[in-house]
């Protein structure tokens, strides 16, 4: 951070669009319901579904590999 915005008060809006750009979207489908949910962010979804992000972004990376049959590295 650059010295300029050392103790710099940022709005709850500016703090939300800042938060939306870093995050990755995702979407969680629930089978119970069939409802489809977005979120901003992989930390966002997994405290809506109550796990911890460590354990939403482990599925979603075995997921992608078993989707796309790309080799574990070992």
């Amino acid at each position: 951070m650059s010295e300029a915005h050392k103790g710099k008060i940022y709005s709850e809006e500016t703090k939300a669009k800042i938060s939306e750009s870093i995050g990755i979207a995702i979407k969680v489908f629930d089978k119970e319901t069939n409802v489809t949910s977005n979120y901003t962010s992989i930390k966002r979804a997994a405290k809506a579904i109550g796990v911890s992000d460590f354990t939403l972004r482990y599925h979603f990376f075995l997921f992608f590999v078993l989707t796309y049959s790309l080799p574990l590295v070992r």
